[in-house]
């Protein structure tokens, strides 16, 4: 699940496009708001403010993913591939499964 943080000044639809292609090098149409998750962290001493978006991509095939810069990987996933089990942050899976289109 592609993610990082909105640059000052940026958008947050243009921050998600950004991010996807940065991590996976997929060109993302952004199709609306899902939602937010928000995961305090105290013990980290952050608090996370995961806002969601649902999105496409751009020419409607799904190439593979190619990780980037930040990324060790990218690939595929569908639904029963994906865990709380801390490869994502706790509580993103079962948001998305909520808003599934």
């Amino acid at each position: 699940v592609p993610g990082g943080r909105v640059e000052p000044g940026e958008a947050l639809e243009a921050a998600v496009r950004r991010e996807v292609l940065e991590e996976t090098g997929l060109e993302v149409r952004v199709d609306g708001f899902l939602g937010v998750v928000e995961r305090p962290d105290p013990a980290a001493g952050v608090h996370w403010i995961i806002v969601e978006f649902a999105a496409s991509i751009v020419d409607g095939t799904p190439p593979d993913p190619v990780p980037g810069d930040d990324a060790s990987e990218a690939a595929w996933f569908d639904e029963d591939g994906l865990e709380d089990d801390g490869e994502v942050v706790r509580g993103v899976v079962a948001f998305l499964r909520r808003h599934r289109p």
